[in-house]
């Protein structure tokens, strides 16, 4: 019985844990598997495709997503092989000044940056802004200082070669209006 009523608190603290966002709604948000992919043949860490979210288009360069077989993410970085892989939004017609991007698992000693540049063009040639982030899985935070409207958001993973593919998970990047934060509820000591 006390076997049973252990794991019963597990799995509440576990979605307890998976409920992390309170309060704003997103004003973009990508996830896994995407309306314009899903059921398309996308095997392979050196691909460049296409994800996409209503009329939001994202472009998606070194991410598997093993033909969407049972996975609800994407993954990047190879095996015996460095890698630079990105994920960069379409022009988004409002200021974000939050930025939340989902790692449910990294290989955190195989991972050289995860960066955010904000551009101002489509190829983010023009970037008036980037980001460093902590080397890290869950939800983290971006907050960009110098966006405006019709911005491109690029996140770049630099990535050592591995001793299998699929150093870093991500599942969801929710974007954030001006105005709008997204609220972090700490749960570590509940």
């Amino acid at each position: 019985m006390n076997k049973f009523l252990r794991y019963s608190l597990s799995l509440v603290l576990a979605f307890v844990a998976s409920v992390t966002f309170a309060g704003t709604t997103p004003y973009k948000v990508l996830t896994f598997p995407d309306q314009g992919t899903e059921g398309k043949e996308i095997n392979g860490y050196d691909n460049t495709w296409e994800a996409t979210i209503g009329e939001d288009v994202w472009t998606i360069e070194n991410f598997n997503s093993n033909n969407w077989n049972n996975w609800k993410y994407i993954k990047c970085g190879r095996k015996k092989v460095t890698s630079i892989a990105s994920i960069t939004s379409p022009a988004i017609d409002q200021p974000i000044s939050n930025i939340v991007l989902t790692i449910d698992k990294i290989t955190k000693d195989k991972i050289n940056s995860i960066k955010l540049q904000v551009a101002t063009d489509a190829d983010c040639n023009n970037v008036t802004e980037e980001i460093s982030a902590k080397i890290e899985d869950g939800d983290l935070i971006f907050k960009p200082t110098k966006s405006t409207a019709n911005n491109y958001y690029k996140f770049v993973f630099d990535c050592q070669k591995g001793s299998s593919n699929g150093l870093i998970q991500i599942s969801k990047i929710a974007y954030y209006k001006v105005g709008d934060t997204p609220e972090i509820v700490d749960i570590t000591n509940i």
